[in-house]
């Protein structure tokens, strides 16, 4: 998950690139950026759920057998 939310960074990383090269509108640029964060914050919200949850997948289970 923190994979997905670090390419986040990097996407919008590229597209402040892309808008300064004059290769996307402002219009373009917002949209996106928008959208970028909103992803996220999602995946954020959906790792801080996973967290707390009481349920653990293999890699944090503490049962040792």
């Amino acid at each position: 998950m923190s994979y997905s939310k670090d390419s986040c960074g990097e996407l919008k990383s590229q597209l402040y690139r892309a808008y300064d090269k004059k290769l996307i509108s402002k219009q373009e640029f917002e949209n996106t950026s928008y959208k970028i964060e909103l992803v996220k914050n999602k995946i954020g919200a959906f790792m801080k759920y996973l967290n707390n949850s009481e349920f653990k997948g293999l890699k944090f289970n503490n049962n040792k057998q």
